[in-house]
């Protein structure tokens, strides 16, 4: 889609149209410039993805009263996330190219404003203007100073500020060059200084936030093999003859390879998906030594004659994720239409390209953002090599049970654990399955939270053949002396089936009963992806008390009579807690 057909959308969602589901995402605007095509573009974006935008866009040079004033329009948003972006250039005198102390009022009501919110604050560093003659041979240029000076104080604002973001529109500007990227007509006649261009990357660049606050993330790249992994078919050439080594085109295969390779050490999920013999393709792994990925780095390696669409739902049952958590990359364009006609939830990248383009291809990829990374991140890889050691073992059980038992898991429950706050944030952002309420948090809010009062379990889950890493996590809100809610509930899907879920809730429940506390009130919100969730509410017993006009079901569960129940109970699972 074009930006236009972003204009339109956001036209008919302000007119009272689509979409009329999705979950709602309060956003706010804070520029310096006329924003209204930004505003449609992200409004527009949001409704084409099925989010229910409430965007306020802080008025035309009004910026820093709605930064000071703690009963300003902004600060009664109270957006999820919000955008903040100021332009400075050499082209026309403003506030922040004429007063230095302006530059240090509008840092400090930054930095003040990002104190009291707790949701997520995106703000950008300032562009250094790549035409600027006189800058280029001055070592000390007073407008070049002003923008490293704001930019370096934005970076400590950052790193003070677990939920502050600097994101840099200069690699916008690098990309489609400043004579593209800049309007000057609609500076001086509009006070828009930026092409349509520009603001259409821009509002792309701001959505990869917003699809990361919500969850919506990609896990796994699942890569065909001949003419993609490597050159050639391995079928045909053997082993040794396929294109991969120091010359064009085996070398561009090569670094293809270790673009991949770096995704991996990230946590993202390889896979294969390839119309092969197994054994040409093992030869490959066994006997190039041109391989920059080796058989241990792929979670699932799917090598028959089915067709590719055939063999993604299977490859996506095995890893325990959703198929909208994968990407198919495959050089062949009839594979690639089939599976976008029959598995519409997959990514599936136009991949109508020379080797030499594949690296840049995947690194310019817009699918896999992550505000951090976690210990369980950078573990992923070996985490579902042990996954395939546990499904060999399941094979061999006589049933589920002796399964569980064979496998000695172990829970640890901590409780407000600061050093996890980070991790439960991704939890909460990324998981879409095992989550009762689907609510999106950031670790400012998580803190806040805790100094509170709140209570934030974590379940550290591991069994002999590995760690899970923190999996599992409730956030327990005090209502009053008796009563506690459960705002959030959420398992990883790599530990789904196992009845952690139940050993842990259990935990908490019993901790709750000796804070006081006799009942838990569970609100649950359906989405499109959490049938889990809602299966393990029926098995916990769990009564609907009410039923509220947003959608979302307020459950009650007595604690004595759960914890005196055998809901759930699984004996094979043993837990430790930190509390």
């Amino acid at each position: 889609m074009e930006l236009l057909d972003y204009i339109r959308l956001a036209q008919e969602y302000e007119k009272g149209g689509e979409p009329k589901q999705g979950e709602p995402l309060r956003l706010a605007i804070v520029t310096n410039f006329t924003d209204d095509l930004l505003k449609k573009a992200i409004i527009g974006m949001c409704a084409a993805e099925g989010i229910r935008p409430d965007l306020y866009q802080v008025p035309f040079k009004q910026y820093l009263f709605e930064l000071k004033n703690p009963d300003s329009g902004l600060a009664k948003h109270n957006a999820d996330i919000v955008f903040v972006f100021f332009d400075i250039n050499p082209y026309t005198v403003s506030e922040f190219s004429a007063d230095t102390e302006h530059i240090s009022g509008v840092l400090y009501d930054i930095e003040r404003y990002s104190r009291s919110h707790t949701g997520a604050v995106v703000t950008h560093a300032l562009v250094m203007p790549s035409t600027l003659q006189h800058g280029r041979l001055l070592k000390e240029d007073s407008f070049s100073g002003l923008i490293r000076t704001y930019n370096e104080r934005l970076g400590a604002i950052a790193k003070e500020h677990k939920n502050v973001s600097v994101l840099d529109a200069g690699r916008i500007i690098r990309v489609m060059g400043e004579r593209r990227a800049r309007d000057l007509r609609g500076l001086y006649a509009f006070s828009h200084p930026w092409s349509n261009d520009f603001i259409f990357a821009l509002a792309r660049e701001w959505m990869t936030h917003i699809r990361t606050m919500r969850g919506v993330v990609y896990k796994c790249i699942v890569l065909d093999l001949d003419n993609t992994l490597w050159g050639g078919i391995v079928g045909e050439t053997g082993p040794l003859g396929i294109e991969l080594g120091a010359e064009y085109p085996g070398n561009a295969y090569r670094e293809f390879q270790r673009v991949l390779l770096q995704y991996h050490e990230r946590g993202v999920i390889l896979a294969v998906n390839s119309r092969n013999n197994m054994a040409d393709v093992d030869e490959v792994f066994d006997k190039n030594p041109h391989m920059v990925l080796k058989k241990s780095h792929f979670a699932s390696l799917a090598v028959n004659w089915n067709t590719k669409a055939e063999n993604l739902p299977r490859i996506a049952e095995e890893l325990n994720i959703g198929l909208s958590s994968m990407i198919f990359i495959d050089d062949d364009p009839v594979n690639r239409d089939l599976v976008r006609a029959q598995l519409p939830e997959v990514l599936v990248p136009d991949w109508n390209m020379p080797p030499e383009e594949y690296a840049h291809a995947l690194l310019n990829l817009d699918a896999f953002h992550a505000q951090t990374l976690t210990e369980e991140d950078l573990q992923r890889g070996a985490m579902y090599a042990a996954e395939r050691e546990r499904k060999a073992l399941q094979t061999k059980a006589p049933t589920l049970e002796e399964y569980l038992k064979t496998l000695r898991i172990e829970l640890t429950v901590s409780l407000n654990a600061a050093v996890l706050i980070t991790r439960v944030a991704q939890l909460t952002q990324k998981t879409n399955q095992f989550n009762l309420s689907t609510r999106r948090s950031t670790e400012k809010e998580i803190e806040t939270w805790i100094q509170e009062g709140g209570l934030v379990f974590t379940g550290d889950v591991r069994d002999t053949f590995g760690s899970y890493g923190v999996t599992v996590v409730a956030i327990i809100r005090p209502v009053d002396a008796e009563t506690a809610t459960l705002t959030t509930l959420l398992m990883s899907c790599r530990v789904m089936g196992r009845g952690v879920e139940h050993s842990f809730l259990r935990a908490v429940a019993a901790e709750l009963q000796k804070r006081g506390f006799a009942r838990l009130t569970i609100p649950f919100i359906q989405s499109k992806k959490n049938a889990p969730a809602a299966d393990f509410l029926r098995e916990l017993g769990a009564e609907a008390a009410e039923q509220k006009e947003s959608g979302e079901t307020l459950y009650s569960l007595p604690l004595a009579g759960y914890l005196s129940s055998a809901a759930g109970s699984h004996s094979s699972i043993r837990v430790h807690s930190v509390l």
